[in-house]
């Protein structure tokens, strides 16, 4: 797989960032669990929290979650 560029200069160090976990369509939420496992892998210094548990009921554009940390 070739090397992609990752322009991590332009983000100063030590900037923290913030993601919406945002259901698309109605549903019901599943797979908490996993989203918690892949973090834990790709930076375990990740914060997540949930609005919604697994097998609640989610509208469209409803946000369910968030994740915080380290944008470097």
């Amino acid at each position: 797989m070739p090397s992609l560029p990752c322009p991590t200069r332009s983000v100063p160090e030590g900037t923290q960032a913030r993601a919406t976990f945002l259901a698309k369509a109605s549903g019901v939420l599943a797979g908490v669990w996993v989203a918690h496992a892949v973090f834990a892998r790709v930076d375990p210094a990740v914060s997540l929290s949930w609005a919604r548990k697994d097998g609640e009921r989610v509208a469209p554009g409803e946000i369910v979650g968030e994740a915080v940390g380290r944008a470097r």
